[in-house]
């Protein structure tokens, strides 16, 4: 049973005057919200012994609750379908080092299945849970924009639990989760493997993600001397953060291409957990900038997706990619299709350079979307 903390009590309105303030949502689901918020931050203060030894348990909720409120308005600012490409792309990047049973790209195929099969898992698992926590009924669905975010929220923090050991060591949730289903698929791993499968044929690359790729592949030790265009990325990439100042956003890149730990990451840098979360949103935010606009066309030739390649996409996807630009868009893809150069196609497009590669980054984005089957906008 939660101990009672007199001197807390006021989150709980706090928490609720932010949510109805910053959503459209209705009072009820403002209030639930709340509330769930308050109850996970009074049982982290109840369970915990440094918090209850502090004396400071009212500084503690206030920040504890601040950090999850924020974390469901990142979310609910990103709508569902966004929310969920960045919830999947950052638990992808979490466990991506623990799928290599190769070492190498030869394995790709077989790691992009093997998470998602585990990651389907995993929020199972965590749907579950969060509906147990909460005391939500088994027929419960999150069917809001705020109840999605809400959920989402949940499930980041949830991977990112630290569960203690004997020894007085930790390990984050997600990561033991994987470390078990690996075990349970190790034999079929082996048999798969000494079959030697055709995994382009078993594994098709319609369900790539790039956000996944991107923020996980790009970011984990996979590059080798065989791989040039990943390591002119890397160098690419690493001259584009230092010009923009964002020499911590590199130190941060570098560290994951030497595969460091979370803790091994904090230490070197300085940093907190929460420090190093905002640092790793910040970092991800830039490299979509990298790759929707400053070397798009070594990214997409990196991912099999380039202008000759219809930006990756079937037949049937570039029907429907198409018929979904509008007029200005379509010349765009047209003259970029032809080989000018930015500068020629403003002159023939009659607007500013700047404009234009907006306007080809938009492009890219809704290619971006259709390869992993979600919906496009339809103007510009």
């Amino acid at each position: 049973m939660e101990q009672i903390y007199p001197e807390i009590a006021g989150v709980f309105g706090w928490l609720f005057t932010e949510i109805k303030r910053e959503t459209s949502a209705p009072e009820a689901q403002c209030y639930r919200v709340s509330y769930n918020i308050y109850q996970e931050v009074l049982r982290i203060c109840s369970q915990s012994d440094r918090i209850k030894t502090s004396q400071q348990v009212d500084v503690w909720a206030q920040n504890l609750a601040k950090y999850r409120l924020q974390q469901c308005f990142h979310y609910y600012r990103h709508g569902v379908k966004r929310g969920q490409i960045e919830l999947h792309g950052t638990l992808s990047a979490m466990v991506y080092r623990y799928f290599m049973p190769g070492g190498g790209r030869t394995n790709h195929g077989w790691r992009q299945r093997a998470i998602e099969e585990f990651l389907q898992g995993f929020y199972e698992d965590s749907w579950n849970t969060f509906r147990r926590e909460t005391h939500l009924s088994e027929t419960y669905r999150a069917s809001t924009r705020l109840e999605q975010a809400e959920y989402m929220a949940f499930t980041e923090r949830y991977a990112k639990r630290n569960i203690g050991f004997r020894d007085k060591s930790s390990q984050q949730l997600i990561v033991l989760r994987v470390k078990t289903f690996l075990q349970k698929q190790r034999r079929e791993i082996s048999l798969d493997l000494e079959l030697g499968d055709d995994e382009t044929a078993m594994y098709s690359d319609s369900i790539t993600n790039e956000v996944y790729r991107l923020s996980a592949q790009m970011v984990m030790p996979v590059v080798t001397p065989a791989d040039p265009i990943c390591a002119s990325i890397i160098e690419e990439l690493r001259s584009y953060l230092e010009k923009r100042q964002q020499s911590q956003c590199a130190r941060y890149f570098f560290l994951l291409l030497d595969d460091k730990t979370p803790k091994e990451i904090d230490a070197i840098l300085g940093v907190t957990p929460r420090q190093r979360d905002y640092l790793q949103q910040r970092f991800k935010y830039h490299l979509m900038r990298f790759a929707f606009n400053d070397a798009w066309e070594l990214v997409h030739q990196w991912l099999d997706a380039d202008l000759e390649q219809h930006l990756g996409m079937n037949s049937q996807q570039w029907q429907v990619f198409e018929s979904n630009l509008t007029e200005t868009l379509q010349c765009l893809l047209r003259l970029k299709q032809e080989g000018l150069s930015d500068g020629a196609i403003a002159r023939q497009l009659k607007c500013s350079l700047k404009r234009v590669q907006r306007l080809w980054s938009d492009i890219l984005e809704r290619a971006w979307l259709i390869r992993n089957g979600l919906d496009t906008r339809t103007s510009a």
